[in-house]
């Protein structure tokens, strides 16, 4: 920090001095360099200025001189209230999940409803650290498709990767099937509103979920993999052929936000 900028950022957010006196360093520096939405600065209570329903929290983020980061985790924490499997996390049992964790700590969070932190991190530390996305992406596929996460053998797969890409298949079938229901409804009742035809060349919305699929697999791009964002209504795609031969791909079109996106 430039003086001049250190004394501009107390100007702004006196506040400042509340973190520092506190011996929250690493916070107070994070205030001065505007990350101001992790603090609440209508308040002057230390608590509540951190975003915190109370103070049990508060000597733990001091005793560990927490980073935004970690504030962020203490406060989704807070936010489960009693959900939370287990009660208070002490400060070395926080400070090992945040580190085991690394950037998916925050949103792996909203499991500590399923099973202890102490579980939690126990299973951390018998994956690696490349594997917690797989993890993390594993616990998303369960929810979409209704797994009890509930129960441990759910919860903590012995055989990570196996199950993570058992339950990626099934999430992609079942998406595929919503999406091939929509685009057949799409086809149903709005054909006439997307068709066109001039010049030897007409538009079409596609008939089915397999019908982009192959369009992408014999135009060799990726629009097979545009179910979901047809399916979510966040793209329309349209087949672009000629009236000669109708059933062969010649362009694919996105329409997005009003206008064409790529063809």
């Amino acid at each position: 920090f430039y003086v001049y900028d250190t004394l501009k950022g107390f100007a702004k957010y006196p506040q400042t001095e509340y973190l520092l006196k506190a011996g929250l360093y690493n916070l107070g520096q994070a205030m001065l360099w505007g990350k101001e939405q992790c603090f609440d600065l209508t308040q002057k209570k230390l608590h509540r200025l951190l975003k915190l329903p109370d103070k049990r929290y508060v000597s733990t983020l001091v005793q560990m001189d927490a980073d935004t980061h970690l504030l962020e985790c203490v406060q989704r924490i807070e936010a489960l209230g009693n959900k939370v499997r287990g009660g208070m996390l002490a400060a070395d049992v926080l400070q090992k999940y945040v580190e085991r964790a690394g950037h998916y700590a925050k949103e792996l969070i909203r499991y500590f409803v399923y099973a202890t932190p102490h579980k939690i991190l126990r299973y951390l530390t018998c994956i690696s650290k490349y594997e917690v996305g797989i993890w993390m992406d594993y616990l998303h596929f369960g929810e979409e498709l209704g797994r009890d996460l509930r129960k441990e053998f759910v919860l903590f797969p012995k055989n990570l990767s196996e199950r993570h890409d058992e339950l990626a298949r099934l999430h992609e079938n079942k998406q595929n099937e919503l999406a091939d229901t929509y685009i057949r409804e799409q086809w149903a009742s709005q054909r006439d509103v997307w068709g066109w035809s001039n010049g030897g060349f007409f538009i079409r919305l596609p008939k089915s979920a397999w019908e982009v699929i192959e369009e992408g697999d014999k135009q060799r791009h990726c629009v097979g993999g545009y179910l979901n964002r047809i399916y979510e209504q966040k793209s329309v795609i349209l087949f672009l052929r000629k009236e000669q031969e109708p059933d062969k791909p010649f362009y694919t079109v996105e329409y997005a936000n009003g206008r064409i996106m790529q063809y």
